[in-house]
């Protein structure tokens, strides 16, 4: 069986997105146990997309997750860690060039024994979020606590967690960027969401 995925949603412009997928029986096999080099066999990973952002029921084929190594050498994007938890990489070469489509999607497991399970309406893909407007601009440090609007499109919240947004100057080092949470947001839409 299983239960969730974590995260829920990721972006559509993530190069690299690393899920963890929570259940019950996810079994690998050994082959070759007995001629030569023993190899292990992990359960099988695939997403089918199965309904757009605005709710509609999609068609698509799907992605599979290979659990080999790619031929660049890159290591398997599926890792098995117990019978209650994979993780799995998702990045654009999984997925075509253009990475996943925004949308809901469906997860299925299958063990080498054939045995599966899917947990349906999974994982969102969502836009990247565009920022539109900072107000006020400009803004004098000296003057104290200062709060900002920013408005703009697929700002996303999710449960209790509001986006947060990174302030610095151009060319400024990671230890001069400023973080700061949001405190509330207005004009929301809904989104299809994951069922789990």
């Amino acid at each position: 069986t299983l239960t969730s995925v974590s995260p829920a949603a990721i972006s559509a412009s993530q190069s690299r997105a690393t899920l963890t997928l929570r259940g019950a029986g996810l079994t690998p096999l050994p082959r070759k146990s007995l001629s030569g080099a023993a190899e292990v066999e992990l359960p099988s990973i695939a997403l089918r997309r199965v309904a757009d952002l605005s709710g509609a029921a999609t068609s698509d084929a799907g992605v599979a997750l290979s659990d080999a190594a790619s031929a660049d050498g890159a290591p398997s994007p599926v890792r098995w860690l117990s019978g209650a938890q994979m993780d799995f990489d998702l990045s654009p070469p999984a997925a075509g060039a253009e990475g996943l489509a925004t949308g809901l999607y469906e997860i299925s497991v299958r063990n080498p024994d054939g045995r599966g399970a899917t947990l349906a309406r999974a994982l969102a893909v969502v836009p990247p979020p565009t920022l539109g407007a900072i107000t006020p601009a400009p803004v004098c440090s000296a003057q104290g606590d200062a709060a900002f609007t920013l408005s703009g499109a697929d700002f996303l919240k999710l449960g209790d967690e509001l986006p947060q947004a990174l302030f610095a100057l151009d060319g400024a080092a990671a230890d001069q960027v400023v973080t700061l949470k949001g405190v509330s947001v207005r004009g929301c839409r809904a989104l299809p969401g994951p069922s789990g």
